[in-house]
């Protein structure tokens, strides 16, 4: 268990300094992580970005 928990750590670690937008969303446009980069680039926090949508200013026939 402990050496599954270890992978599943640096695989965050990865995302979480990748140099790359990450944005990890549902199958409905909702934002469940971000990385610093993606934050930094949009100026948001990620407490502003986790949980908005990726359409959000959209109507719905521009989805």
């Amino acid at each position: 268990m402990h050496k599954d928990f270890s992978i599943i750590e640096k695989r965050l670690n990865i995302l979480a300094n990748s140099t790359n937008l990450i944005s990890i969303l549902t199958a409905d446009g909702i934002r469940k992580y971000v990385n610093k980069t993606f934050c930094d680039y949009f100026e948001k926090t990620e407490d502003e970005l986790i949980g908005s949508s990726i359409f959000y200013g959209y109507s719905d026939n521009q989805k």
